[in-house]
């Protein structure tokens, strides 16, 4: 009797206990097989310790939530079920893609290279995905656990957005947010595992919860579980995308609005102190040690804004001048002249070897330091500000330019369309909601080193998500308004 009363304890045990110990032995054993990075032994031990810890939290909220889902006609099995059609679409577009396809070289790319900083107990290889990467191995013990852990937690994240649009407005209408497996850039972006792409899925989930959670505030529990997991989740999101500084602020905001009260000042202001705690230790060894990718988009935007024909040479002459001595600007221009909207689309200019380095702008010998280098792209940018945001424009036009479900024109028409609505019915959450949104893209357009879609994939999905729970919003107001007008009638 016990031991079904605690079964999900002892299932998640027997599962902590296989699952770490194979971990450690997976890791061990590829770290030795790849470039091994420069960091100390306390280090590798705190980072791997945590990995593990996280694991452990997670596999047993499985356990718990998976064992409750069966016994109970709850929330947990509404939230499974309607889960279950998003992942059939994520994994049956996995396997017959990527498992068709597997070899040693599974992971290719940044991905291979986050796979192989993961294996060597390396935590801030894109900030902290190498460590997400670590924690999935230590629930799943295999070379693809990073993609199988971010599969079912996506789905797991559709099927709660589900649930909780289908319990609020109480309507059947809430499945149309099973649309979205059929835009191919869901299912694609869904089964790959970037950083954006990660990222992407739990700024979806954290909005939408605390969109609800603000408007059920008053017939929810205060639980601090609760308040503590979005806490962290905010502030893993305002330091995993450079983007995401403004959720210090705005994320915040949010979270009062969800859970703190004017009457519990104590609770409200220990609720700040955690946040601004939480900021600092996600931070602090990302500034210490975190990935730098300044020089990307440094180069990109002089790259951009020389393609710009309005660009007054006469004005930045001085500039022109020292950034020849580190980048070949007759390239440059012919570069921009040569491939059109396409010179957004990638870092061709950086990459050795492409096209007999015919394209490839960097000078072998550098003529300037680093100080001429620096001040010179600022006045660049200082002196021509309206050629910057003509180039960034034209950046993000170039990512959002297919004539396909990767189009991002229709989505950012949606988002303005809901920040719209927001304004218009006064709508304090929605509205704070789809600004930060804005922002995000916003910050994005003006820093991105290339003209990626999977950028915006966050937008994407905000959008096209949030379109519906607008549309049942209006609908809910309107039905409430009509109950008014004939009560006061009556």
């Amino acid at each position: 009797m016990m031991i079904r009363k605690h079964i999900d304890l002892l299932v998640a045990i027997i599962w902590s206990i296989i699952s770490i110990t194979r971990g450690l032995n997976f890791v061990t054993t590829q770290g030795k097989l790849v470039e091994s990075y420069e960091i100390g032994r306390a280090q590798r031990l705190f980072w791997c310790s945590l990995a593990i810890f996280f694991a452990i939290i997670a596999i047993y909220a499985f356990c718990k939530f998976f064992v409750n889902a069966i016994k109970n006609d709850g929330s947990e099995r509404k939230i499974l079920i309607y889960a279950l059609p998003f992942l059939f679409v994520f994994m049956s577009y996995f396997f017959i893609t990527y498992v068709r396809a597997y070899n040693a070289s599974y992971y290719q790319g940044d991905e291979k290279l986050v796979w192989d900083a993961a294996v060597n107990m390396y935590p801030y290889f894109f900030v902290y995905l190498s460590e997400i990467y670590l924690w999935s191995f230590f629930i799943l013990p295999t070379s693809i656990a990073p993609t199988i852990v971010k599969i079912f937690m996506e789905a797991m994240i559709m099927g709660y957005i589900v649930w909780r649009v289908k319990k609020y407005y109480k309507t059947k209408n809430a499945y149309f947010i099973y649309l979205l497996c059929m835009l191919s850039p869901f299912y694609t972006l869904g089964v790959e595992i970037h950083r954006m792409q990660w990222y992407s899925f739990i700024y979806l989930f954290v909005m939408v919860k605390l969109f609800f959670d603000i408007r059920e505030k008053n017939n929810l529990p205060f639980k601090w579980v609760n308040v503590i997991t979005m806490i962290f989740l905010i502030s893993l999101l305002s330091v995993l995308r450079r983007e995401g500084l403004y959720l210090i602020l705005l994320g915040l905001i949010l979270l009062l609005m969800a859970y703190g009260s004017i009457s519990e000042r104590r609770v409200t202001i220990i609720m700040i102190a955690i946040f601004l705690v939480a900021e600092i230790i996600v931070y602090l060894p990302v500034l210490k040690n975190g990935m730098d990718e300044k020089g990307t988009t440094t180069t990109a935007i002089i790259v951009h804004m020389l393609g710009e024909k309005s660009l007054n040479r006469d004005v930045v002459s001085k500039e022109l001048e020292v950034l020849d001595k580190v980048f070949d600007i007759e390239i440059i221009d012919r570069y921009n002249t040569d491939m059109g909207i396409e010179a957004y689309d990638k870092n061709y200019y950086d990459e050795i070897g492409w096209n007999s380095n015919y394209y490839f702008i960097h000078r072998e010998v550098v003529e300037a330091t680093p100080e001429e280098i620096e001040d010179a792209y600022h006045n660049l940018i200082l002196k021509q500000p309206i050629v910057f945001l003509k180039s960034r424009i034209r950046a993000f036009l170039a990512a959002g330019r297919e004539e396909s479900a990767y189009n991002l024109y229709l989505p950012s028409f949606i988002l303005l369309a809901e920040l719209l609505y927001s304004i218009i019915k006064k709508n304090k959450e929605m509205l704070l909601i789809f600004g930060c949104v804005l922002i995000h893209i916003s910050i994005t357009t003006l820093a991105m080193p290339a003209s990626f879609f999977k950028y915006f994939f966050e937008m994407y999905l905000m959008s096209y998500t949030f379109i519906i729970i607008v549309i049942l919003d209006n609908i809910k107001s309107r039905n409430l308004g009509t109950m008014l007008v004939a009560d006061r009638r009556e």
